[in-house]
């Protein structure tokens, strides 16, 4: 399937052009992997129906990717050190705030549903009939045995 984001829409988010056509080769498969994750959590969506909050989350770990080809952790040279966090996914792989906004965009919620099932007394109802008070039909009455039986 096609990159739900733009070669266009990452150079501008890089700001800087690509260098060369390795690293052009790389923003691209970046593009699609970080595309595929977010099918794989969202829907099937195509460029022309992926929500634009969608679009940013590939844009985003495209970037990451392009910016850290190599997943460094830290980097030293002289008195320059930097270093990323632990938490910080590296490549193109998504936060669980990504993944959450994916999720969300896609309609899915923590919202779930459950069967369950009761076998206690109280889902095990006898019925019995009632006589009217005047002329008719008895009544169906339902309840559980307990209570027929003048328990609590």
């Amino acid at each position: 399937m096609a990159a739900l984001a733009t070669l266009d829409a990452l150079v501008a988010r890089l700001g800087r052009p690509l260098d060369d056509e390795a690293e052009t080769a790389l923003a691209q498969a970046a593009l699609d992997d970080a595309s595929d994750l977010v099918r794989h959590y969202g829907l099937p969506w195509t460029p022309e129906n992926c929500p634009p909050i969608v679009r940013r989350v590939v844009l985003r770990a495209a970037e990451r990717t392009v910016r850290n080809p190599e997943n460094a952790r830290s980097e030293m040279e002289g008195a320059y050190q930097i270093a990323l966090p632990a938490s910080l996914p590296i490549s193109g792989e998504l936060t669980d705030e990504e993944q959450a906004v994916v999720e969300k965009a896609a309609g899915f919620d923590d919202l779930v549903s459950v069967r369950i099932t009761r076998t206690d007394a109280l889902c095990r109802p006898t019925t019995v009939y009632v006589d009217p008070e005047g002329p008719g039909e008895p009544i169906p009455f339902s309840a559980p045995d307990d209570v027929l039986a003048g328990g609590a």
